[in-house]
């Protein structure tokens, strides 16, 4: 086994007793603890996504396992993307379209783990910037209205040069991981999970002529809304954008 993946970070959202999955999370934390443990693996169990608050045991993790869905693999891969380490989600609970095994399976995918033997596959994510705030996501940005009424004008610029201005509901920014996500359900189209490319889908536009558009990684983006706006990260975290506000 090589030392890259000597220590396992395991990644487990927090999860009300009251929840279905409150009962068998518990009983899978205790598991895979002892199986890393007999498969000669050190670990610890990260029980937040709280960044910051965990930034010296994402440092100490070779590796990460994140127990659940969809949800918390994308949590764990923000708190992780600047780290550059792999995770892996193992599937509990309904939604697991980023999950790389099953529960069941965790035992034979640890031993091809410690061969060497797992494909590793680096997908593309969008880095944001709100004033002095930076943020990553793993499937989308959302710039959305706050208000209820009217719509919303989003100034779009590569660069400085501006290239166009949506008015509706808002803009998803998509990577291609997130293309099959909140991007497809606003009919955007679908690209291939590691291309390097984004798309702009509007969301609800004013006018019948805009239409989504693909463009390269290479484009560096900036937005401008007439009013305050919501931006949303991944549907998990949202933050504040002043009206005018590069």
């Amino acid at each position: 086994m090589k030392d890259s993946h000597q220590t396992i970070g395991v990644f487990v959202r927090p999860t009300h007793y009251q929840n279905p999955l409150f009962e068998e999370l518990e009983q899978a934390k205790e598991w895979v603890l002892k199986l890393l443990e007999d498969e000669g693996f050190e670990s610890f169990m990260i029980d937040s996504l709280d960044g910051a608050k965990d930034e010296r045991l994402i440092e100490k993790a070779d590796a990460f396992l994140c127990l659940g869905g969809d949800g918390t693999i994308l949590g764990a891969l923000r708190m992780t993307h600047a780290h550059n380490k792999p995770c892996f989600g193992v599937r509990i609970g309904n939604l697991g379209f980023l999950s790389a095994v099953e529960l069941n399976g965790l035992k034979d995918f640890l031993q091809d783990l410690k061969q060497n033997r797992i494909k590793l596959e680096e997908h593309l994510a969008l880095e944001g910037r709100i004033g002095n705030t930076s943020f990553y996501a793993i499937n989308e940005i959302v710039i959305a209205k706050k208000k209820a009424l009217g719509v919303l004008d989003i100034k779009a610029y590569a660069g400085h040069t501006p290239f166009n201005t949506y008015k509706g509901d808002g803009l998803i920014i998509a990577t291609p991981l997130g293309s099959t996500a909140y991007n497809l359900s606003a009919h955007g189209p679908i690209v291939h999970a590691l291309s390097q490319s984004y798309i702009l889908t509007p969301l609800c536009d004013f006018s019948l002529t805009q239409r989504p558009l693909v463009l390269g990684a290479e484009f560096c983006l900036n937005f401008c809304t007439h009013e305050d706006a919501l931006v949303v990260i991944d549907g998990q975290a949202t933050y504040d954008l002043k009206a005018n506000q590069p």
